[in-house]
């Protein structure tokens, strides 16, 4: 196996809450499931889990190399906890890709990293 490619962002979480509330709920279903936002939301400030998934995305959209919809992943706690991204719909998935993802969030800033390998 070889790295395919690597992404890493960052987000501001209170920037990200300022366009959340400027833009409401057009904002939130044009770039998350409503699993996402439903774990998002389960929280008791939802802002840094919505910038860490939207860091993740970015960062999958920098490592993949190509644009795809941010519609089109989606990211979710693994059996374990830790985050996994998943393509819904349109590229798919090569069989011999891996990915794996990293969120962080810490006061304002929402960090994501992401590595593909594959052959």
């Amino acid at each position: 196996m070889r790295i395919k490619g690597v992404g890493i962002s960052l987000i501001d979480a209170e920037r990200f809450r300022a366009l959340r509330l400027r833009f409401g709920e057009r904002l939130l279903k044009r770039f998350f499931s409503g699993q996402e936002l439903e774990y998002c939301f389960s929280h008791r400030f939802p802002d840094p889990h919505l910038a860490g998934r939207m860091a993740a995305k970015i960062a999958f959209r920098k490592a993949l190399g190509e644009i795809i919809s941010f519609s089109n992943l989606e990211v979710r706690r693994g059996e374990q906890g830790r985050p996994e991204i998943r393509l819904i719909s349109g590229r798919p998935a090569q069989k011999d890709e891996t990915f794996f993802l990293s969120i962080s969030h810490s006061g304002r800033l929402a960090i994501a990293h992401v590595l593909i390998e594959g052959e």
